[in-house]
């Protein structure tokens, strides 16, 4: 289908007129939008946890396993 204003013009239009109940969009509260940014880095430091501990569970070195603790004590730490 090609792509032009008439043919945008009509669909929008058949859209409109379909009996659909239609609302404007309203945007996140300030506070749904700071709690999603929350849940998403809340989501992010579980993800890197889970990779640094599958990490010492492989690591083999006593120099890496000591620097995979300390970087899953301070993931634990920003997610209490």
């Amino acid at each position: 289908m090609a792509k032009t204003d008439p043919i945008d013009a009509r669909v929008l239009a058949l859209y409109a007129t379909s009996g659909q109940d239609l609302h404007p969009y309203e945007p996140p509260s300030p506070e749904v939008t700071q709690l999603k940014e929350i849940k998403a880095r809340r989501d992010q430091l579980q993800g890197a946890l889970i990779a640094e501990t599958n990490r010492l569970d492989r690591a083999v070195h006593a120099t890496v396993r000591r620097s995979l603790q300390h970087s899953i004590a301070a993931l634990r730490k920003a997610l209490a």
